[in-house]
């Protein structure tokens, strides 16, 4: 088992192996939460799979143009693939 986050759900306790997917432009998810999460997760010995885009918050929707960006949706999608692939 384990689990993929696009949408940030910043949480400390989880026990599985975990990738995430983060935009730098993001008001939500901001690099210096996505930091303090990688860093807590490590001191848990849970360390995440983290993946960083220079893209806006929802970069991999389509259907907000203001936002996406074919190339970081493409590459995050490379990295899912390999990460299920890897923990299937």
């Amino acid at each position: 088992m384990a689990g993929l986050d696009y949408i940030g759900a910043i949480r400390e306790d989880i026990r599985i192996p975990i990738q995430y997917h983060f935009a730098s432009r993001d008001n939500w998810c901001n690099p210096a939460a996505v930091d303090a999460l990688e860093t807590a997760m490590k001191a848990a010995w849970n360390p995440p799979e983290v993946h960083r885009y220079e893209a806006d918050h929802a970069f991999f929707n389509p259907m907000r143009p203001e936002v996406y960006s074919p190339e970081n949706a493409a590459l995050s999608r490379e990295h899912t693939l390999a990460f299920l692939q890897k923990h299937q």
